[in-house]
């Protein structure tokens, strides 16, 4: 999703903005996510069990709960990375973000779920 320039379509960035404000609110996000996305994440948490069969289920979940948070902050755009990094970090940098977003959170996965790496606690 954040690769594909979705940056460039404003419907798609309101879209992605919106999703983000949702996920993020108490009061809608328990209603509209689990009425219209938790079939997709559970489809998605199922190709996970696959792909990583001896992980600790309490480790899938927690895995993909950050990914949502990472991706959905990321959508937001609220420009605090811009901030916090004096500008060398944007917001509105949908490719910058997945070039960096797709290596932390597959080594956040590895580490949590896959047999045989050490968690330091």
């Amino acid at each position: 999703m954040l690769a594909h320039g979705y940056q460039e379509d404003e419907g798609w960035l309101h879209y992605f903005e919106l999703i983000a404000q949702i996920n993020n609110s108490p009061e809608w996000g328990g209603q509209l996510m689990t009425k219209y996305f938790d079939p997709l994440v559970r489809r998605f948490m199922d190709a996970l069990k696959k792909a990583l069969p001896d992980a600790e289920p309490e480790n899938l979940y927690w895995s993909y709960h950050f990914l949502s948070g990472a991706l959905t902050l990321t959508f937001a755009h609220t420009g605090r990375i811009d901030h916090l990094s004096d500008g060398i970090a944007k917001s509105e940098d949908m490719v910058g973000a997945y070039e960096r977003m797709v290596p932390f959170i597959a080594a956040g996965f590895t580490k949590l779920c896959v047999p045989g790496e050490k968690r330091e606690t």
